[in-house]
């Protein structure tokens, strides 16, 4: 990309990142003739996404005015350089800064009771220049991050979270296994069966097993059972809803039960 066009494309794309970061018009005079100023906006923002590796953090910020570094510190801690790209900047010429921070839950436990709770950033943007932004702070929350992601999980996918699993001649099994493996980000589930009274509650304590208003056989809905055996010739329907740690909801999903299937 010559330096023209590179030019050409930083303007266009800085046009979008104000546009997107919330940049409004000057903002008009109330009654009382003192205008309110409008809201600073971040020239970074924070993505977060949970991987194998630990924590994933991306620090989003628009084309211009370009940067040879990002610096993030982390609870107060020494500022770490996320070093560079392979590429070049194609308007600084230097290798692009990199964007990506991977962090250790042994990491985010230092100075902390827990490394589930929240997390100061402060980030420094380096320009070519040699001038230093910031620094500028962010929140990181792992608990209101992976309570996000369950929520578009279950919103994108709702049957893939509970389900009837036909097991021998006489039970069906009513599975709440993804559920159960995200507890942490659950407050309580609300079921019933044959119905959508909601009538019963399964709820994830701190510590210990979940208790059940209503269980099919005493070992149900326990970490090792995480499901609901129920008789196959009584059982049609069920329905579920997620209250999630932050006290949201997710949307009442009702199961038909297939007679025809097959048993496991």
């Amino acid at each position: 990309m010559n330096a023209a066009r590179a030019l050409a494309r930083c303007a266009v794309g800085l046009g979008l990142a104000l546009l997107l970061g919330g940049a409004t018009p000057p903002p008009s005079k109330p009654a009382g003739g003192c205008p309110c100023p409008p809201a600073p906006v971040l020239p970074v923002a924070l993505y977060a996404r949970e991987g194998s590796g630990g924590w994933e953090l991306s620090f989003l910020t628009p084309p211009c005015p370009s940067l040879v570094e990002i610096r993030v510190a982390i609870d107060g801690g020494k500022p770490i350089s996320l070093g560079h790209e392979d590429e070049k900047d194609p308007i600084t010429h230097r290798p692009a800064a990199q964007h990506l921070l991977v962090v250790q839950l042994e990491g985010l436990a230092i100075g902390k009771i827990d490394p589930d709770d929240d997390h100061k950033l402060a980030v420094q943007l380096v320009r070519a220049d040699g001038r230093i932004d910031g620094p500028y702070s962010l929140l990181f929350s792992p608990r209101e991050e992976r309570i996000a992601a369950l929520e578009l999980g279950i919103a994108r996918s709702p049957r893939s979270w509970a389900s009837f699993a036909e097991h021998g001649s006489e039970y069906t099994w009513l599975g709440f296994s993804w559920i159960f493996e995200a507890r942490d980000s659950v407050r309580e589930v609300r079921y019933s069966v044959n119905d959508c009274s909601l009538r019963y509650r399964l709820v994830f304590p701190r510590h210990g097993e979940p208790t059940a208003d209503f269980r099919g056989a005493p070992n149900d809905l326990i970490y090792d059972r995480p499901f609901l055996s129920l008789l196959r010739e009584t059982t049609s329907s069920a329905c579920i809803q997620v209250t999630f740690a932050d006290g949201s909801l997710s949307e009442t999903l009702e199961l038909r039960r297939d007679p025809k299937a097959k048993p496991h």
